[in-house]
């Protein structure tokens, strides 16, 4: 397994090129970025197999022309193996160091098209070396990515849902992945369970969920009717028990006879207490005239009052 690291490195390029190099429109700098690539990359690729036959050159990234002679900013990408990357880095870092401030040309065509240098303004830098697994995984999920080399396979960049990392994540049925939040688990469908759970630990049965439902709603329909008819009966005996009381209440009245001697006036009772009201009150809730089924028609005969006067003649003085 193999990475790919980029060292940064500036050169003083001192053959004579006019200024138009300096334009990216002109022919003149289309020209001059096409020789340095060809001429230092024939370069690099010489010197870096020199070092260490393990590592390759890849390629050449330009990014910056500046006036003082040509000072030419850019990155060199060299593949390393692996296993001892770090140490590898550091020096290859070391060895374009002490190799470009002693080298005043490419050395390519051994004649004047050569690409001249002023060794004295080489800078190579050294940046932070980022993690293997950040060098071949993206930027998206590096952050859950870990280096392991002992495992049978070989080095590896594994997450948590790997078997081969100490801190595996075990998801029982379901399956393990990676997406922008982590590793997580992915819990699996089925015709009869629900799985669920941070490591779908949790089966859920689907006919026992159906049937516990039902069932609650059957015992919730029973309670319903029970007290509906609960209801009901108690106000219809409730209603039984006052029109049976106020009956007795009728016939239980101190009513005033209607008798008096013949041409007597009848004089209704004036005795009247609260009592009295309070019945007369329960006697127009509880009794309401029904006329709808009155006959006007029929004729009512009543007798004429008479009136028996006595008269007593008052004695002469």
């Amino acid at each position: 397994m193999a990475v790919s690291i980029t060292i940064e490195v500036t050169v003083s390029v001192s053959n004579n090129f006019s200024d138009d190099v300096f334009d990216p429109a002109s022919e003149c700098y289309t020209n001059f970025i096409s020789k340095f690539k060809d001429q230092m990359g024939k370069f690099y690729e010489r010197i870096i197999k020199e070092q260490n036959d393990k590592q390759n050159y890849k390629s050449i990234n330009i990014k910056k022309l500046s006036k003082g002679s040509i000072i030419v900013d850019h990155d060199v990408e060299i593949e390393f193996d692996v296993e001892n990357y770090k140490y590898a880095y550091d020096d290859t870092v070391t060895f374009l160091k002490h190799t470009l401030k002693k080298t005043n040309s490419t050395n390519i065509t051994n004649d004047t098209d050569d690409l001249m240098f002023d060794a004295s303004k080489a800078v190579v830098t050294s940046g932070q070396l980022p993690g293997v697994c950040a060098l071949v995984i993206s930027n998206q999920f590096s952050q859950y990515f870990y280096f392991v080399n002992n495992s049978k396979e070989g080095p590896l960049c594994v997450t948590n849902c790997s078997k081969s990392n100490n801190h595996y994540l075990n998801c029982e049925v379901g399956q393990c992945s990676v997406d922008e939040k982590g590793p997580r688990c992915f819990c699996p469908f089925s015709d009869d369970y629900w799985y669920t759970g941070l490591r779908c630990e949790v089966a859920i049965s689907k006919p026992g969920v159906y049937g516990g439902v039902a069932a609650g709603l059957a015992v919730l329909l029973i309670i319903v009717a029970v007290l509906t008819m609960r209801l009901y009966m108690r106000r219809h005996s409730r209603r039984k028990e006052t029109l049976i009381c106020a009956e007795s209440r009728w016939y239980e009245d101190d009513w005033e006879a209607d008798i008096r001697a013949p041409g007597e006036i009848f004089r209704a009772r004036t005795k009247y207490n609260v009592r009295d009201a309070e019945e007369a009150a329960f006697g127009a809730d509880m009794f309401k005239l029904d006329l709808g089924t009155v006959d006007t028609y029929v004729k009512v005969t009543t007798s004429r009052p008479v009136t028996n006067l006595k008269v007593t003649k008052k004695p002469d003085n």
